[in-house]
């Protein structure tokens, strides 16, 4: 039995044999406080059965994973000496957790797997069902993930603004009844940006992918991570690791976009030197930017190998893509593996789409023109008469002088008279 969520589990309940924890739960805040985590090995809780008594948590203890992570989980299991603490089909858990904010939250749970002490379990929230069945069995046929623990994305739900009721309700029992158990480490809330933002932001470590490799078959998230960078912060990552992940493999993203129009996309990863492929991301199966290497010198300038410090979480924006409304592909295709080929390996921390603000439209302002300049014709100058010309003029101003002296000796005579 996968451990991954079940399509079709059946809500099973016997009357008379339901199990009842109420807890308040531990709230940690993180990501600008917009994440809950109910602690489930330290959250104090009373607890009851519908038949009366009362249950008994195990035990609390710590999981140790492959990659040394330490995980403190609570044990709900068998006990020789009292059954309080042995699930049965029907039971439940019921954790009480205070949202500051109401609204939509991506709901995740971390559990340990076993190939042979497991349960199937439906997680509610205020009495409505998240996603579908989660099996805690490991996969025996596999086992390389027996006896770790896993962080799997459940669904999403709703939270008021205060008090909200949490119920991890057993539906599925181990093949040996003696043998059903549940080891989990915590349940987290993280709020879905609302439209007033209109950022879309997809916590690669809990929501669902799609992962393939070249050659068609299924490429699975390896495990999550948390990664503490040198400044101190804490990432949770999704790891994808595995020598089959060739130039070709890819990992796919669905984003529900309230708004179309055009959005920049950010992304965070790990880098690491040798281990870390190079990645082409494409929106709605078209390429944005340029490739992107994932190799610490690639992704950090200031990377000295060897000296450094290595696997850091950074962000990069990669471009803009116009989005339709509706369910948007985010795709991570490898284009060149890492420079170790054993294991080509993918940790992405987050997708974020920003709307982008409008640009507007370049306008080209017309030609300048100039008016050619005004040219003034020179005044006419009176140019004094020479050669033959000015002879003749001479004669006919001597001319008409005398005929002048004439007409007036002319008539002083008459006046005289």
């Amino acid at each position: 039995m996968k451990h991954m969520m079940k399509k079709a589990i059946a809500i099973l309940s016997i009357a008379g044999c339901v199990l009842t924890a109420t807890a308040i739960g531990t709230l940690a805040a993180a990501k600008e406080s917009t994440e809950i985590k109910i602690e489930c090995e330290s959250a104090d809780y009373t607890a009851t059965k519908a038949g009366g008594g009362a249950l008994e948590m195990l035990k609390t203890g710590d999981v140790k994973n492959k990659d040394n992570s330490v995980h403190t989980c609570a044990f709900f299991s068998y006990n020789k000496t009292s059954t309080a603490t042995l699930p049965e089909l029907g039971d439940k858990i019921e954790y009480t957790v205070n949202a500051d904010q109401a609204g939509v939250y991506s709901v995740a749970m971390a559990y340990r797997l076993n190939d042979n002490y497991y349960s199937t379990i439906q997680l509610s929230v205020n009495g409505t069902a998240v996603g579908e069945g989660v099996s805690t069995a490991g996969d025996a046929a596999v086992g390389a993930d027996d006896n770790q623990v896993v962080t799997t994305p459940v669904g999403a739900a709703e939270l008021s603004k205060g008090q909200n009721t949490i119920t991890v309700e057993f539906v599925g029992l181990a093949a040996d009844a003696n043998k059903t158990q549940l080891v989990i480490d915590f349940i987290s809330f993280t709020a879905v940006p609302t439209e007033e933002s209109g950022e879309i932001l997809l916590e690669c470590e809990t929501v669902d992918y799609t992962g393939t490799y070249a050659d068609g078959t299924a490429w699975t998230m390896s495990k999550t991570a948390n990664v503490t960078n040198k400044d101190g912060s804490l990432h949770a990552c999704a790891v994808f690791s595995n020598a089959k992940a060739v130039a070709g493999s890819k990992i796919e993203y669905v984003a529900d976009v309230k708004t179309a129009g055009t959005y920049s996309l950010e992304f965070a990863f790990r880098y690491n030197e040798t281990y870390h492929a190079t990645v082409q991301v494409q929106v709605n199966g078209t390429d944005l930017g340029e490739p992107v290497s994932m190799r610490s010198q690639d992704a950090n300038p200031d990377h000295v190998v060897g000296k450094s410090p290595d696997n850091q979480v950074v962000a990069v924006t990669v471009g803009k893509a116009a989005l339709t409304e509706g369910n948007n592909t985010v795709t991570f295709v490898v284009v060149e593996p890492a420079t170790n080929p054993k294991t080509p390996t993918v940790v992405l921390d987050y997708i974020k789409l920003i709307p982008a603000a409008e640009e507007p439209p370049v306008t080209t302002e017309p030609p300048v023109t100039t008016e050619p300049p005004v040219t003034t014709e020179p005044p006419v100058t009176d140019v004094p008469p020479t050669g033959d010309i000015a002879i003749a003029s001479a004669v006919l101003a001597g001319a008409a002088a005398i005929t002048v002296l004439a007409i007036v000796n002319k008539q002083k005579r008459k006046i005289e008279e």
